[in-house]
C-alpha cells in the first residue's frame, strides 16, 4: 500500500477528526484494496497503517468506543493532530533576505518553508546575480547551483511504495532515488511563482531543420527563407546546392512550430539585421502562421517572400484553384490579413485576399523543383 499517500491525506486535511469508516475509504483510495477487503482479508495491514499514523503523531484516538474486533481493535473515531508552529526570529530574518521571491505561499506553511529554505536561498541568489548565468542552459545552471542537472526540470509525480514489515513500515528497496531530485527545484519555483524565463538563463528551443549556404558567416546582412512545408524545403535545398541563388539560409518552418521555435535561429547566428522571407501556403493557415511569427518576433525583419507568392499564385491559376481541404480553419483577423497583403501590389493583393477569404487555397507545393530550376536557369532569381 502507499502509506505516504495515506499520511499526506491527513497532513493536508483541514478536518479535525475522521470516523473509522471514512479512514477505510481513504486507505482504499490510496491502495489497490476495496473497503470490504480492508475490513476482512487485509485488516491486519490496515491496522498497522493506523498504528503507524499514531506512532508518528499524525492521528490520535478520540473517545473510548472501539470496533468489534477482539484481536486488534481500533477506535471508531480519530482526531488529526495539529502541531502549533510559529516562525522563529531567525526564520523571519531569513524571509526578509529572500527579497527576490514572493513568499506568500509560505505564510501558513511553516513546515514546507523549513524543508524548502535551502532551495529558496539558492533561487534568490540566482535572481540577484542572473546576469552571470545568461549564457548557461537550464540544465547547466541546475548542475552548477544544485549539483544535479535535472533538479529544475519538471518531474513526474513521485509515488514511493511502502512495504509492511511486522509493525514498522519500511521504504521499498526498489525505491528510485533519482526521482527525489528530478523536478525538486521546479516544485519550489512553482510555489514562489518563478519560471525558467525569470532565471535569465539560455532557453533551449527545439532544433530547426535548416541549411546554411556558403558565405553565410561572411555577410553582414543575409537573405533567409523560411518555407512552411517539408517537400518544399527539400526542393529549395536541392536547388540551392545545385545552383547559385541569393538564399543564404533555408529553414523548414514545420507549420505553426516556427512561431514558437524561431528564437532557435539566433543560435545559428541569425540577427535582427537579416532579411527574413517567409513562404507558406496561400490559405488561412499560411497567413495566420506569418502573422503570429511577426507578432512574436517583431524586432526581426520578417516579410512574406513576394516573388514566391506571385509565382505560386500564377501556377495555381494555371492549374485551377480549389477549395481548402480544411474548412474548419479559423478566419484570420482582417487587420492581420491586411498586414500580410501590404507587401504586395494592389492587383496581387486583391487576388490573394479573395483566395483566403473564400477559403480556397494554393499549396506551396505548386512550386515544384522543375519550375524552380527553370526560373534559376532563366536567371530570374528567386527572392
Amino acid at each position: 500500500m502507499m502509506y505516504k499517500d495515506v499520511k499526506n491525506v491527513f497532513l493536508s486535511s483541514s478536518k479535525t477528526w475522521y470516523e473509522l469508516e471514512k479512514i477505510y475509504k481513504i486507505v482504499s483510495e490510496c491502495s489497490e484494496y476495496d473497503v470490504n477487503d480492508l475490513k476482512n482479508k487485509y485488516y491486519e495491514e490496515f491496522y498497522k497503517i493506523i498504528k503507524q499514523l499514531e506512532v508518528e503523531n499524525i492521528i490520535k484516538p478520540v473517545g473510548k468506543n472501539q470496533n468489534s474486533s477482539l484481536v486488534m481493535p481500533l477506535y471508531k473515531k480519530y482526531g488529526v493532530v495539529r502541531e502549533k508552529l510559529e516562525y522563529t526570529l531567525d526564520e523571519k530574518l531569513t524571509m526578509v533576505k529572500l527579497d527576490k521571491l514572493d513568499l506568500s505561499y509560505y505564510n501558513k506553511r511553516i513546515k514546507e518553508f523549513r524543508a524548502d529554505v535551502s532551495i529558496l536561498n539558492k533561487l534568490n541568489s540566482i535572481l540577484r546575480e542572473k546576469e552571470q548565468y545568461k549564457e548557461l542552459s537550464v540544465n547547466e545552471l541546475s548542475y552548477l547551483v544544485f549539483g544535479y542537472e535535472k533538479s529544475i526540470a519538471p518531474g513526474k509525480k513521485n509515488k514511493i511504495m511502502i512495504e509492511i514489515s511486522d509493525v514498522v513500515l519500511e521504504t521499498s528497496k526498489v525505491r528510485d532515488e533519482e526521482s527525489n531530485v528530478i523536478g525538486e527545484v521546479a516544485k519550489v519555483m512553482g510555489k514562489v511563482g518563478v519560471t525558467t524565463v525569470n532565471l535569465g538563463c539560455r532557453l533551449n528551443n527545439e532544433p530547426l531543420l535548416n541549411t546554411i549556404f556558403k558565405g553565410f558567416y561572411c555577410k553582414d546582412i543575409r537573405n533567409i527563407l523560411i518555407v512552411e512545408n517539408l517537400d518544399t524545403y527539400w526542393s529549395f535545398n536541392k536547388l540551392c546546392r545545385n545552383f547559385d541563388t541569393n538564399i543564404d539560409m533555408l529553414i523548414w518552418g514545420q507549420g505553426y512550430s516556427i512561431t514558437g521555435n524561431f528564437y532557435g535561429c539566433t543560435l545559428y547566428g541569425v540577427t535582427e539585421n537579416d532579411v527574413i522571407n517567409y513562404f507558406g501556403d496561400i490559405d488561412l493557415a499560411g497567413v495566420d502562421i506569418f502573422s503570429l511569427l511577426v507578432e512574436r518576433f517583431s524586432s526581426f525583419n520578417i516579410k512574406p517572400c513576394e516573388s514566391l507568392y506571385i509565382r505560386t499564385l500564377a501556377t495555381g491559376e494555371n492549374r485551377g484553384i480549389n477549395n481548402s481541404v480544411s474548412q474548419k480553419q479559423i478566419d484570420v483577423d482582417e487587420n492581420k490579413l491586411n498586414d500580410f497583403l501590404k507587401y504586395f501590389k494592389e492587383d496581387v493583393a486583391k487576388k490573394l485576399a479573395e483566395i483566403v477569404v473564400t477559403r480556397k487555397y494554393i499549396p506551396q507545393e505548386a512550386l515544384n523543383y522543375s519550375l524552380l530550376k527553370g526560373w534559376v536557369d532563366d536567371e530570374q532569381g528567386l527572392l
